[in-house]
């Protein structure tokens, strides 16, 4: 009987996830940090960049996911979003735990939205990659 390989390269998947924490999760603590003392209603525009920063690591995940992998590419520029936002979100869900926020149906939908955003993010890196690789080829 044989056996058949995985779709996905845990080794490629993770070290897309690695680019993107490495990334995204101190852009995402300094903006939180910087924006702790802001009133509410009288808001900087700085939570502006953090998302800009944040994204940008999904999409450099992304890309350096779709560039170790060999076939599918942009699957492994997904999975490896995914495996960084389920860290992330499980790391942001404790850390409210700990602080005494209450997670309501409002994070729910937040954190679904956030997954479709950041996962399409790391897939357009992921096709910056795959579009970088056929230009040289040729």
């Amino acid at each position: 009987m044989a056996v058949n390989a995985p779709l996905i390269d845990r080794r490629v998947m993770r070290q897309g996830a690695a680019v993107t924490i490495l990334i995204a999760v101190p852009a995402a603590v300094l903006i939180r940090l910087l924006k702790s003392s802001d009133l509410a209603g009288q808001e900087s525009n700085w939570w502006v960049i953090g998302v800009a920063l944040v994204l940008a690591g999904f999409v450099a995940g992304g890309y350096r996911a779709a560039l170790g992998s060999a076939d599918l590419p942009l699957s492994h520029a997904a999975a490896g979003a995914a495996l960084a936002f389920v860290l992330m979100v499980a790391g942001s869900a404790i850390a409210a735990a700990f602080g005494g926020t209450h997670l309501g149906r409002a994070f729910v939908f937040l954190v679904i939205l956030l997954a479709l955003l950041c996962i399409s993010a790391s897939v357009l890196g992921g096709y910056a990659a795959v579009r970088r690789a056929d230009r040289r080829r040729r």
